[in-house]
């Protein structure tokens, strides 16, 4: 509950000639390597706000918004996995480091630190986002890595050779300037 406030405070709260960059619609995808099937799937309805001032993060998905190749896949990823009716949304509440507005101007790598949730587990997570400026903001991309157990996430024994244990992640945002007077 504590990170769906800090979104939505971001999304209300900026100082009066304060900007932030929105992403609405935002890609996730995920990939698992494993020895009989690699299983990938990706998720389009990403939201995302950074506050310019504070350097401060938080992204949001349902996850249900994944789409699989196989709608078995999917199934058993929304039912027997990450249970996606009791934990519907992952999220990412964070800060980038070393912060200053100029660093979003300009291409470049950049830190960020914060908390993610899946199926109801919170654990810090540290990566590197390469930010590519656009005439209305950026791009943001970043590539990390889950463990599944982390999550507590559980693999039944029958399939565990067909999951692999850890999972990379790929955000891809674009955020635009938006105004907030």
């Amino acid at each position: 509950m504590r990170i769906i406030l800090t979104i939505v405070i971001l999304f209300l709260t900026v100082e009066v000639n304060g900007q932030r960059f929105v992403e609405r619609s935002g890609q996730a995808t995920f990939f698992s390597e494993a020895p009989l099937e690699n299983i990938s799937a990706t998720n389009d309805q990403v939201l995302a706000v950074t506050d310019q001032t504070t350097g401060e993060v938080a992204v949001t998905m349902l996850m249900k918004g994944f789409q699989f190749r196989k709608a078995l896949m999917q199934e058993h990823f929304n039912e027997s996995y990450v249970e996606s009716d009791k934990f519907p949304k992952a999220t990412f509440t964070g800060t980038l480091l070393d912060y200053s507005p100029e660093k979003l101007a300009k291409r470049g790598t950049i830190k960020v630190s914060g908390d993610l949730t899946i199926h109801g587990i919170t654990r810090n997570l540290e990566t590197e986002v390469t930010i590519i400026p656009t005439n209305s903001g950026f791009r943001a991309e970043a590539t990390f890595e889950v463990i599944v157990a982390d999550f507590e996430i559980e693999i039944p024994d029958v399939v565990s050779e067909n999951i692999a244990r850890v999972v990379e992640v790929t955000i891809n945002l674009n955020l635009q300037k938006e105004n907030v007077e």
